[in-house]
């Protein structure tokens, strides 16, 4: 039979199998490595403490990747950034595509500042992208604003998809 605490855990300096422990793992956490001669180990509340903290810095971790591992986002990153590297054809049509994005935005502005700040837009949304239906959209600066990030969000598809070949969108 082994000694046991009020809270139904096993008093520190007995073993599971009811034998005296060493001095030197008295007081040790449980599952915690044995400690080196003259040292006295980690006592279980500074590794209850440090479990603690690791959880709760993962939970944060998570709230801000929606769950998926650092790691593996870093990976997806890397792998892209190093197939767009070895593409040299891929880069020059990104490039093409940023300048004519680019052109169309100018033209843009050119319309709007002829026209008081309203002229038809260079880009429309997709028939499912509701965010940019409501009327103040439309009105200036918000019209600027929602026109580049469409060309911006447009030029990105077009780096992040479409492998070696890419795809014919402008």
């Amino acid at each position: 039979m082994t000694a046991r605490t009020a809270n139904n855990q096993i008093a520190p300096g007995i073993r599971r199998g009811g034998a005296k422990a060493s001095p030197a793992s008295a007081g040790r956490a449980p599952g915690s490595a044995p400690a080196a001669a003259g040292d006295p180990g980690d006592s279980y509340t500074a590794t209850a403490m440090s479990d603690v903290l690791d959880h709760a810095a993962r939970a944060m971790i998570a709230r801000g990747t929606g769950g998926l591992s650092p790691a593996a986002l870093g990976a997806m990153w890397a792998d892209w950034a190093m197939h767009l590297a070895v593409s040299p054809g891929k880069q020059m049509r990104l490039v093409e595509k940023a300048m004519r994005k680019n052109l169309h935005f100018a033209r843009y502005l050119g319309r709007c500042a002829a026209s008081g700040g309203s002229a038809p837009g260079c880009i429309e949304p997709l028939a499912q992208d509701r965010r940019f239906r409501d009327e103040a959209w439309q009105q200036p600066p918000f019209n600027l604003m929602y026109q580049g990030f469409l060309l911006t969000q447009q030029w990105w598809h077009n780096a992040s998809h479409g492998g070696a070949r890419g795809d014919a969108r402008a």
